[in-house]
């Protein structure tokens, strides 16, 4: 009040301006990486953001999702030994003697490494009518 510092008051003043300093100077390391990170988060935001684009009309949601399941499921999947490679690279085999059979009502999940099949074998479904 009087104007005057004293010796431990200019120490404490000096420490706590150091200690903001260091702490500014660590937020303003994290601003180009919070920048970097901001592009796919708005990315992903955008995605869970959109409304699907099956839409019935006014019905309730739960008429609507009722509309897109079937009652019942009849038949089997099966695959016996099926090869297959991509006509542009006949040379690399996607699937080799892939077997598999899912019975009606049976819940079938394929698990695997990126690039052994999985998303092909499910086309191949889609193209045989399967």
């Amino acid at each position: 009040m009087s104007g005057e510092a004293t010796v431990p008051d200019a120490i404490v003043a000096s420490t706590v301006g150091m200690w903001l300093q260091h702490d500014m100077k660590n937020i303003l390391e994290q601003i180009p990486k919070l920048l970097k990170v901001m592009k796919p988060v708005r990315r992903v935001a955008s995605l869970l953001a959109t409304r699907p684009h099956i839409e019935h009309g006014h019905r309730a949601a739960s008429e609507s999702e009722a509309l897109l399941r079937p009652t019942s499921f009849g038949g089997r999947i099966e695959f016996r030994a099926v090869t297959f490679s991509y006509p542009t690279e006949r040379q690399k085999r996607v699937l080799n003697s892939l077997s598999f059979v899912a019975e009606p009502g049976q819940k079938v999940a394929f698990v695997g490494k990126a690039g052994c099949g999985k998303s092909t074998a499910m086309d191949l479904l889609q193209v045989s009518g399967g």
